[in-house]
């Protein structure tokens, strides 16, 4: 069977403060090959000097789509769930 990619994402919060290189909150979620992510950020503009944190959730549902793409048994190379939570300093 071909591997059929089914992917969505949405993307929300204070976009127009960010294009505007303002502080905000930024969401994102979605669903590919297998996985749901998370992202919940605090973005602080580059020239503040202040971090920007995000909470970042890959949860891997079925690695069967992504083995199948890779043609690799990936089973125990990706436990059911990561959490990550990251910091990008300035």
């Amino acid at each position: 069977m071909p591997w059929v990619a089914n992917i969505t994402f949405s993307l929300t919060g204070d976009l127009q403060k960010l294009i505007n290189n303002q502080h905000g909150q930024l969401f994102a979620k979605g669903s590919f090959a297998g996985a749901e992510l998370d992202v919940d950020a605090n973005i602080t503009p580059f020239s503040s000097g202040d971090d920007s944190t995000a909470n970042i959730s890959l949860n891997w549902k079925d690695t069967n789509q992504i083995a199948s793409l890779l043609d690799l048994d990936l089973q125990h190379v990706a436990p059911f769930i990561y959490h990550y939570r990251t910091q990008c300093i300035k």
